[in-house]
């Protein structure tokens, strides 16, 4: 769905005019920051399929950083298996291991109780988390230029074209914000709204079910 499907939905349900490519009108304004609301807030229940990205890259010789800002955003997360396992691999051949996650006050203390580390297969990675993105750091240092595959969960951004096209299941989405839009509303849809927030609940309840709760290999967010 496009988010001028998303805000349609929401306006048919109030019984308002429909637009077609104009966001620019005061009341479609609320609508659109209400479907992005929902959005963000159904993306952070869980690492749905369509936002998951498999990132690969080179480690350089001696260099224990290494930066994903072209492939992530600060709501960006590692993607964990239900066994709390990360899927973050060093991949050359004859060298393949799953990295160890540690916090950045543990690598920080690596670094310090180690300052003469020799370069090695890295074991262990850590991240810091900015405006443009996740930075993973490494111990040890690389001896090799080892290659890397990180499975992240990208949230989109916050729409503000009425074509940008949501990857998530689109229901909950709509179905969220038009919860929100009959809350602002008050007594006018004071008796409708319960039926409205059961069917939204139910919606999502079926989108993660479909999406990553069916998955015998069922991810959690970290």
């Amino acid at each position: 769905m496009t988010f001028a499907d998303l805000i349609n939905k929401v306006l048919r349900a109030l019984r308002e005019d429909t637009i077609t490519t104009s966001l620019t009108e005061a009341y479609v304004e609320l609508v659109g920051q209400y479907v992005n609301e929902a959005k963000t807030d159904i993306e952070d229940m869980g690492p749905w399929y369509a936002l998951r990205t498999v990132v690969s890259d080179t480690l350089s010789v001696g260099v224990s950083t290494l930066a994903f800002t072209a492939d992530t955003d600060d709501r960006s997360y590692l993607l964990t298996n239900n066994a709390g396992q990360p899927e973050a691999y060093i991949t050359t051949s004859n060298f393949w291991h799953r990295l160890e996650v540690i916090s950045q006050a543990e690598m920080e203390y690596l670094w310090i109780v180690s300052p003469t580390q020799s370069n090695a297969n890295p074991s262990y990675v850590s991240f810091s988390r900015a405006a443009g993105g996740m930075t993973a750091t490494f111990f040890p240092a690389p001896d090799l230029a080892y290659t890397t595959k990180f499975t992240w969960v990208v949230p989109q951004d916050e729409f503000t074209v009425y074509s940008d096209v949501l990857s998530i299941p689109g229901d909950p989405v709509w179905r969220e914000a038009l919860v929100r839009a009959m809350e602002e509303r008050g007594e006018e849809f004071a008796g409708p709204l319960d039926g409205a927030r059961a069917r939204a609940a139910k919606a999502l309840s079926n989108a993660m079910v479909r999406d990553f709760g069916a998955d015998s290999y069922t991810f959690v967010a970290q």
